[in-house]
């Protein structure tokens, strides 16, 4: 069983289209298969800079693409339900044991459960939501899990009130965020880049462009303008 045939498999798409359907009536940004191949890659990314193996990897890809699969039921524990869908779908094409335990667990514990979790914290000597760092050619960027404050209504009109406090203020600086659910590409400024939508993830993985339908020229020219 592979990442690739995972993304092609029709119950598994069904699950994820529906999902992403149950919380766009809700008000939530995207959960799309875009956004469930962007997290599958960029997971693949982490462990293979870490020297986990080629098995591991292809798993947490498949962990990556199927972790909102729960949305479909509820989002309410969604990480649960679809930890358990997760099982019996991939048992249903014989994936063995081992592999199905590791995916599910990964899925089943996705969610936000650290935030209250104090034990969980100590695993980092610190979590900070933004941050900075010296590019040359750029000078000083700002990093963020954000766009900028001034631009969080440019995805979803309730995320300006949700993530105030979070996101930075706009100083006139380059900014480099990388929200997964924000809908803007490039950000609404040219100031920011988002380095993890569907359309600017290939700036560092043009491969990606089979799954998403992204061309590399999108990539060279949002960080060409960018650069600028």
């Amino acid at each position: 069983m592979t990442f690739k045939e995972i993304c092609k498999n029709e119950e598994i798409n069904a699950y994820l289209k529906k999902g992403d359907e149950n919380l766009g009536q809700l008000g939530y940004t995207d959960h799309s298969q875009a956004h469930c191949v962007q997290v599958a890659r960029q997971a693949g990314k982490i462990l293979e800079r870490f020297g986990y193996s080629d098995h591991e990897i292809e798993l947490v890809k498949i962990a990556g693409y199927m972790h909102d699969i729960g949305n479909a039921i509820n989002r309410t524990h969604h990480a649960e339900y679809g930890a358990l869908l997760a099982n019996s779908l991939l048992k249903e094409m014989d994936m063995p044991l081992d592999d199905r335990i590791t995916i599910i667990s990964a899925i089943g514990n996705h969610d936000d459960w650290w935030m209250d979790n104090k034990p969980a914290l100590n695993l980092f000597e610190s979590i900070e939501p933004n941050g900075t760092v010296e590019l040359e050619g750029l000078g000083t960027v700002n990093l963020s899990h954000f766009p900028y404050r001034e631009d969080l209504a440019y995805g979803w009109p309730d995320d300006a009130v949700r993530f105030h406090d979070q996101a930075l203020p706009f100083d006139g600086r380059k900014l480099l965020y990388g929200h997964t659910h924000q809908l803007s590409p490039a950000g609404a400024r040219p100031e920011s880049l988002n380095v993890n939508s569907a359309r600017t993830a290939g700036l560092r993985q043009v491969d990606m462009g089979a799954e998403l339908g992204v061309r590399p020229r999108q990539h060279v020219a949002a960080l060409r303008d960018f650069s600028r």
